[in-house]
Order: structure tokens, then sequence, then C-alpha cells
């Protein structure tokens, strides 16, 4: 299909979307829009009618007011005369009154009077419900003064009545209520054909009782409320009328009936006549339009971009890196053939660059191979797409063997843990967690039956985009510094258990020469062997350390975790070094902000002696009169615990090093305080046995802070 025809199909096809996407966005809104003025129309209609039938229940209440404040019918109420009704009962006056029932009842409820005619203005048996209805609610016929008057509907077993009731008084209303009269209608079409006549709409009226049998009024009756005495339902688009009901309630608001309204739709009728004759002009408008646009695109556009077409075939056909492309002019296609000359220039760069980057990565793979460590590359999966032939001897596999195969499952690396092999998934958890991994202490690459000691690391390779698209592991086999880490390991642990043995006896001899046991000594004797004394107490501390760094390395001294409570336990550590605290008058706090629930597994004995070290360092790199803060916390996942000091810091070029073995920071020996370099590696390895994370924050001359992060794992206690 050519370029004109798609042209042509495209635009074309747009716009018919287009018009279709608008007639219905507007027909929807206009619509609506009208629907929403026919409701209002109808709302004020059925207020209209409500309106029409209060005035028509009013009226009633102003022709009974004459009656009720009426010098002969007060007469009559007290003589019961027969002039008064000879005179004032006439079924011709009644009509006149147009009304159907007229009623006189005397202050003992007594009926004096009383008449019922029918529409056709004949004499009919006197409705029993309405004098049924009179003894129920006997407030129509009680009056607390002359004026008292009430009228509304009501609803008795023969229908429903417009009715007043009003206090029988002199005319000058002085005298007390002799009485109640009563004047009453039936609803019915006279009624109905009177509020159609005056609001010039088509008024229906259904009483209480039909209202189930009629399926609209049903509903409406059911949407309407105490406070919603009115109801427009929803019309079908062709339905001719709008309708609208209204509730009739009693004197008791109780409902009556509903009144239902109709009247032509003028309003929606209007709006869909507009809506068509917008349509034909949209739809005129819009074949218009496609026509100047294609013949505009013809001339404009097309023409040239075929044109342009046509150099780059020639380009393409031609093969010259030199190519180039031209088009006269000096609009946007023009310009869009030098762009794609300068693009044509930049391939013939990127080429260039790529042949370059290409004869680079060949040699990074020569290096890759040649090297004396084991490196392979896994893709974003952790399958193995490179390996050089250092990681093939370590493996004992071919790469072509294993390509795209998993590495996790091709190399098996193991941690020996107490004598258990702990299974290590570098790649996954690299791939995982998206950034560097080094291997764990005492790490092995298995090897059909014999393992080998390995150190290195495992990274995130990234595209320029910065997006993780696999691994780089470098290992080194490391099994002649594993042997001699052993040794170093064995003469350590050795040369602790040799010295600990001399030195606790010298340590006892000592204290018996210092409590006399051996008879007083001189002063500077005293002094002597208390500075030895005080020699070997450092000696054997070094001797534990010693002990302790040996046991840790070769993972001997890992003892059984338990659920503690770290506060018992900071407790505990600082009751021990109070002492010394109160000898150089530091202050010791301990806050706990939410007490923490037992459930931290650690070993009880380890993470003491962490927390001593932690306290004793506090303590003994400290100023004279400072303090040591202890805050511990707790959330969800973790328990926290910081000890905070007001000491001498830690200087920043020292703070990289200080969980290092036999690392002290400069500031520390020069304060010419004891130590061995090994409390805060100690502290480290023990923290790590409860899964614990520790971080500082340090400043020189001003204090340091320790953070430690325990995972949260609650009891069933």
């Amino acid at each position: 299909m050519g370029l004109r025809s798609k042209v042509f199909l495209y635009v074309g096809g747009i716009l018919i979307v287009l018009f279709f996407v608008v007639y219905n966005v507007l027909s929807h809104l206009l619509i609506n829009d009208f629907l929403a003025l026919e409701k209002k129309e109808t709302e004020q209609n059925l207020l209209r009618v409500n309106d029409a039938l209060q005035a028509k229940i009013d009226e009633l209440g102003v022709k009974i007011s004459d009656w009720g404040q009426w010098d002969d019918t007060f007469v009559f109420v007290q003589d019961r005369n027969q002039e008064w009704i000879d005179s004032n009962t006439q079924n011709e006056g009644l009509e006149i009154l147009s009304i159907n029932i007229l009623m006189v009842v005397d202050n003992e409820k007594q009926v004096v009077f009383k008449k019922y005619i029918d529409a056709s203005g004949e004499d009919r048996d006197f409705p029993k419900g309405l004098e049924e209805y009179l003894v129920s609610h006997p407030e129509l016929l009680t009056h607390a003064d002359s004026a008292s008057e009430q009228h509304g509907v009501i609803t008795v077993p023969e229908g429903q009545l417009v009715l007043a009731a009003r206090a029988i008084t002199s005319s000058d209303g002085g005298e007390t209520p002799a009485g109640t009269i009563i004047f009453a209608y039936f609803i019915g079409e006279s009624l109905i054909e009177h509020l159609s006549n005056v609001t010039h709409l088509q008024v229906f009226y259904t009483p209480y009782e039909e209202i189930r049998e009629k399926k609209d009024e049903a509903q409406a009756l059911s949407v309407m409320t105490d406070n919603s005495t009115a109801f427009v339902p929803t019309l079908e688009e062709n339905a001719s009328s709008a309708v609208g009901y209204t509730l009739v309630s009693t004197l008791d608001n109780s409902p009556a009936g509903i009144l239902r309204v109709e009247f032509p739709r003028e309003i929606f009728m209007r709006g869909q006549n507009s809506l068509k004759l917008f349509s034909y002009v949209m739809l005129f408008l819009s074949v218009l339009f496609i026509f100047v646009v294609i013949s505009l695109l013809e001339i404009l556009v097309i023409r040239r971009i075929i044109r342009l077409s046509t150099e780059v075939d020639k380009v393409s056909l031609d093969r010259k890196e030199n190519g180039r492309v031209s088009l006269s002019g000096n609009d946007e296609f023009s310009r869009l053939a030098k762009k794609i000359n300068e693009m044509l220039q930049m391939l013939h760069e990127v080429n260039e660059k790529i042949i370059e980057e290409k004869e680079k990565s060949e040699a990074i793979l020569r290096f890759l191979k040649s090297i004396g460590e084991g490196v392979f590359a896994t893709n974003i999966e952790g399958k193995i797409i490179f390996m050089n032939e250092a990681a093939e001897r370590m493996v004992g596999k071919l790469f072509v063997d294993v390509e795209k195969k998993d590495a996790d499952k091709v190399f098996s690396f193991v941690q020996s843990v107490k004598g258990e092999q702990i299974p290590l998934s570098l790649v996954a958890s690299t791939l995982k967690k998206a950034h560097h991994i080094s291997f764990p202490l005492q790490s092995f690459l298995v090897q059909k039956k014999k393992q080998i000691p390995v150190s290195g690391t495992c990274s995130i390779i990234r595209d320029p985009n910065k997006e993780v698209i696999g691994t780089i592991t470098v290992l080194q086999d490391i099994t002649k510094k594993h042997e001699l880490d052993q040794i170093k390991d064995s003469f350590l642990s050795v040369a602790a258990h040799q010295l600990r043995t001399p030195l606790g006896s010298m340590r006892w001899s000592m204290e018996l020469l210092l409590n006399g046991d051996f008879g007083k000594l001189p002063k500077e004797a005293k002094e002597a062997v208390q500075q030895v004394y005080d020699n070997s107490e450092r000696m054997i501390a070094l001797a534990n350390d010693l002990l302790n760094v040996s046991r840790i390395d070769q993972n001997h001294g890992i003892e059984k975790k338990e659920s503690v409570d770290l506060v018992v336990v900071l407790q505990s550590a600082i009751q021990v070094m109070t002492p010394e605290a109160q000898k150089n008058s530091i202050q010791i706090n301990l806050v706990v902000k939410n007490k923490p629930i037992s459930g931290i597994m650690a070993p009880p004995k380890h993470l003491h002696e962490a927390f001593g070290n932690l306290l004793s360092n506090g303590i003994k790199y400290n100023k004279k009169g400072g303090r040591i803060d202890i805050t511990v916390s707790q959330d969800e996942k973790a328990v926290s615990v910081t000890i905070a000091d007001t000491g001498i810091g830690i200087p920043k070029e020292d703070q990289s090093k200080i969980f290092s073995k036999f690392f002290r920071a400069s500031n520390a020996v020069l304060k010419q305080t004891d130590g061995s370099g090994l409390g805060l590696s100690v502290v480290k390895s023990y923290l790590e046995e409860a899964n614990a994370r520790i971080s500082f924050q340090s400043q020189e001359n001003k204090g340091s802070t320790f953070s430690i992060l325990f995972p949260f794992h609650p009891t069933d206690s």
C-alpha cells in the first residue's frame, strides 16, 4: 500500500473515529444536561401541584373560619334550632361551598348535626368511618382557644378526605367555644380536575390502598421518605411524557396517596433535535476537512517524502561509506535530509568505535583467560556465559560443558560452621540483593570428594543504563593461606593456654605477698609487687583475648543460643562495670523506651561479654566526669541498642579499621591506656553469633555511638 493510500485511510479513519467520539461525548453531555433541565422542570411542576393542593386545603380552612365564628352557629349548638338547619344545610348551599360533609359537634363530643351529599348532590348515609376517626382523634374536637382550627387530609375506610375542623364561637370571639364545626369533601375527580386546570398539567391521584396495584406508584413510594416527598424517575429516551410523583400526607403525617404529574418532554425533544442538527453539520465539516487535509498533505508533504525516500534508497543501493542524500529547499524535509547525512556520518564513526571496542573486549577476554584467579560470569538468570581456564581447573569442568548451566550448581560453595557444611548460593544471593557479596570465612569449593578453601567476591554487572544484566565472580585458591591460618590459630591457642598457667601462678603468689601471708612488705617492695601484679593481670587479659580470638577463628567458641532479655543482660553488664565507672566519675544511664519482649536469640555469656567490652571502652576512653547513655527500643521487626559515650572519639582515618584484630586507634595509644586491640573484634564476632549488626558513628574529642540491631523473633510465651 502506497503512502498516499495510507494517509487517506489513516486521516479518514482518525477523523471518522474522532467524529463518533465527539458525537458520543457531546451526546452524553448534552442529553444529560437536557435530562437535568427536564428533571428540574418536573420538580418545579410537582411543587406547583403541591402548592395548588395546599391552596385548596387552605381554602377550606378559610371557609370554615367564617362558619365557626358566627353567632347563628354558636346559638345553634346550644339550642339546636331548626331554622339554622333549614337555612344553612341545603344541598345547593353545600355544593356552592364545594363540600360533601357538614358536621356540628358540641363540647361533650355529641353530634348535634351531620350531613353527607355525594358528588351528584344527593343525600347519602353519613360515613361511619369519619365518626370513628373523630372518636380516635379527639384532638380535632378539643380547642384551647376561640381561634383553634385544623385542616388537612385524613384517611377513613370510605376514602381520603380534605377536612377542616374549627372551634364554634361568637362573632366577637369572647365566648368560650361551644363546640366544633367540620367541613370535609372526598378527594375525587373534581379535585384532581381542579389541580390539572390550575397547573395546566395532567394530574392523577392514587389512594394509598391502591398503590401496590400500580408498579410505578409502588416504586415511587419505596423511594420517597419522610424527608423526600417527591420522586422523579429516570425515563426511557423514547418516552413522550415527563413524569413525577409527589406524596400526599395526612394530618398525622402518614401516606394518604400519591399524585402523578405528566407533561410533554419539550426540553428533551428539543435537545435531541439540536443534537441531530449538530451531527449533520459536523459530518459535513469532517468530510470537507478530510478533503482539504489530504490535498495539503499531497502538495506539502507526501511528494517531498517520496523524493526523500528515493534519495535514501539510492544511497542504500550504492553502499558507499561517503554516500549522502540531497534535497533542495529550506523546510523540515531539507533539514531532515541534512540530519540523515549527519546520521550516516555518525553511523560510520560508531561502526569504527564498535570495531575498536570489540578489539578491546577481545583483549580483556584474553587477559581474564590468562590470569591465575578463577573468573566466571553469568547472565541475569544466573546461567554461566564465561569461564576462564583457572576456573575450569578449579571446578574440574570445561566451559563448553557448563555453558548456560546454573552457576550455583556448577560451582558448589559451602561454609564450614561448627563442623556443618552450609551451602552458599552466591550468584543467586548477589542477583537478589543487587550488590557486591564477599565470600564468608571458612568458604570451600566442593570438587568431587575434596574441598578447596577459597576467597573472593561476586559482583553485579550493569549495563550503561545501570540495569543489572548479570554477575562476575572472582575466586582464589587459598589452600596455602588456609594452612598457615590453621598453624597460626593453633599457635595462638597453645600460646594462650601455656601463658595462662604461669601467669595465674604469678598472680596468686603476688596476691599472697600483697595480703601479707609472708609477712609485711616494705612500702617500696609492696609497690613493686603491686606493679608486677597489675602487669600479670594485663597479661592474663591479653591471654584471654588471644584465646577468645583463637576459638572464634576455629569456630570452637560458639555457644548455644537462647532466648534472652536484652535489658536483663545490659543491667548485669552495667552492674559489673559500675565500680570501674565510679572510680573514673563516669555516669552510666540506661533508658528502655519500650520493654523488649523475650525473643532475642543469642548466646547469653558472649552477649554479656560483648556489652561489657563496649562499656569498658566507654569508660576507659572517656573523660573525667563523662557519661555513657544506653538506649533500648523495639519495633515489630527488631530491637535496637545504642551505647553513646562522651569520650575521645575515633579519628576519621582509623574508623574503617576498628573491628580489625590487634588494631588500636592512634588517640587511644596516645592516651596510654591498656588494650590489646582485640576487644572490638571479639565484640563483632559475638554479636554476629546473634545475627546482630553493629555500626558506629564517632567524632574525635566528642564521643562515639555504637548501634546494635537485633532481629526480633517473638517466642510462644
